[in-house]
């Protein structure tokens, strides 16, 4: 009788463990059922998503059916216009590119995809799309035949400096060495002027000038004699780009940049032989710079990949530069951006790093700020397609700055940008007439900027 009951509670005990597998089981399986999407309640959750304006759930039910290898014309368009509606227009292109690699005829399709892209700055792609743009919708959407001259641009300002008020007696001879000779760098004045031209479907050119006024003192002392005198640099500058679309998200931009300097070089003439005084004799002096750049570009969801190589001829020297940009749209629109540039400069076989750290985001419906941060020493460095050139030969130990940008009407845009500079002069003191016994001494300066700028679209 014992026997018989063990075996009942046996028994008992694993039907117990059986029912409970059981039980598990289906809700494991129940659970994994509703996992599985047919292309039925895709296409239909979809549609009812859609025009509920339910965007949440459409993306939702849609990004999980493209992974179940679901994928079809309305389940991308209804993809891309869910996007747009929260305004995450970089992830809308995606999918709109492909709605419109199905169908690339459908009106709908065109019109999302091309707002799509000149909210999201990819202004190259929106005009190649629209030259391909029916002409209803075209004078739907007011888009008019591109023009020769897209916009013209302006910007000036003052670049103060502390140098001369901080450094300059601090350079003086003070009767310790035979000769010294010191170039201070003052203010400068800066003014650009500069137009981008649509040449043809696919490319543009943009042409600058810029001159750059940049006032100076030059320290001269003899045994015990100090001579100062102040005269200035002025740089002409020619600077042209062309931007060629590719397609498919790809920009090839070449640039060159040529730099006249033209300044006065001083002449020990004697002394004079009345006073016993030195007397120096100036020299007009003029030489040329050269910057050439390449970069390609790619768009990428919410990244912007940039490549750049660079070669110059700066000072009398050679440089060479080549790195990596990142550009990132966390939200896919202009709300919020980031910026980080990783370059390797080599000049005379020596390389050095240079880091830049940009933050942007937008203020109010037509205002943005740009915070960013330079680390690493760009004497003789270029930036931006070599639009930009740190041709002054002292040394950069970092930079920081902030940019506000308006937009004033449809077709105005300001802006003002400010810059902080610390930089480093050498002071060489020459203890004979011996120019290899001499002693340097490094002097800091600060060089503040405060440029505005217009531009104007057409």
């Amino acid at each position: 009788m014992k026997k018989f009951k063990s075996n009942i509670y046996f028994i008992l005990k694993k039907l117990k463990i059986i029912l409970l597998l059981i039980f598990f089981s289906s809700i494991f399986l129940s659970a994994k059922s509703q996992d599985v999407i047919d292309f039925n309640t895709v296409n239909t959750k979809t549609y009812d998503y859609y025009f509920q304006g339910n965007w949440d759930s459409l993306i939702d039910i849609g990004e999980k059916a493209l992974k179940s290898d679901i994928d079809y014309f309305y389940l991308r368009i209804r993809l891309g216009i869910a996007y747009y509606a929260k305004t995450n227009y970089r992830k809308a292109i995606i999918h709109l590119e492909k709605a419109y690699k199905y169908n690339s005829s459908d009106l709908t399709t065109l019109e999302y995809l091309y707002f799509s892209y000149i909210n999201s700055k990819r202004t190259a792609d929106a005009i190649a799309l629209a030259n391909d743009l029916p002409a209803s919708l075209k004078e739907k959407l007011n888009i008019s035949k591109s023009k020769f001259i897209n916009n013209v641009y302006f910007e000036t300002g003052p670049i103060l400096s502390n140098n001369i008020t901080k450094n300059g007696e601090l350079v003086l001879n003070k009767f310790n060495y035979v000769y010294t000779e010191t170039d201070l760098v003052d203010d400068i004045y800066y003014t650009h002027f500069g137009l981008k031209q649509n040449i043809m479907k696919r490319v543009s050119l943009y042409y600058g000038y810029s001159n750059i006024n940049i006032n100076k003192q030059k320290i001269i002392t003899i045994g015990i004699f100090d001579t100062i005198d102040h005269y200035s640099t002025k740089q002409n500058e020619f600077y042209i780009n062309a931007s060629v679309f590719l397609g498919n998200g790809y920009n090839l931009t070449p640039a060159f940049h040529l730099i006249n300097d033209e300044y006065q070089s001083f002449e020990f003439k004697g002394f004079d032989t009345i006073y016993f005084l030195p007397n120096y004799r100036k020299i007009d002096t003029s030489f040329n710079n050269i910057v050439a750049s390449l970069s390609l570009t790619k768009d990428y969801s919410i990244f912007n990949f940039n490549l750049f190589g660079t070669y110059s001829d700066l000072n009398n020297r050679e440089q060479k530069t080549y790195g990596l940009s990142i550009t990132c749209y966390p939200k896919g629109n202009l709300n919020i951006y980031t910026n980080s540039t990783l370059a390797n400069f080599n000049e005379n076989k020596k390389n050095r790093l240079i880091f830049h750290q940009l933050v942007g985001f937008k203020l109010s419906n037509s205002t943005w700020f740009e915070g960013w941060v330079t680390f690493g020493n760009v004497e003789n460095y270029n930036e931006s397609n070599a639009f930009i050139v740190y041709n002054i030969p002292d040394e950069v130990d970092y930079k920081y700055g902030g940019t506000f940008i308006l937009s004033l009407f449809e077709n105005i845009e300001l802006s003002l940008r400010y810059i902080n500079t610390s930089k480093k002069s050498t002071n060489i003191y020459y203890r004979s007439f011996d120019q290899k016994n001499y002693k340097t001494k490094d002097y800091t300066y600060t060089n503040q900027s405060i440029i505005g700028g217009i531009k104007w679209k057409f």
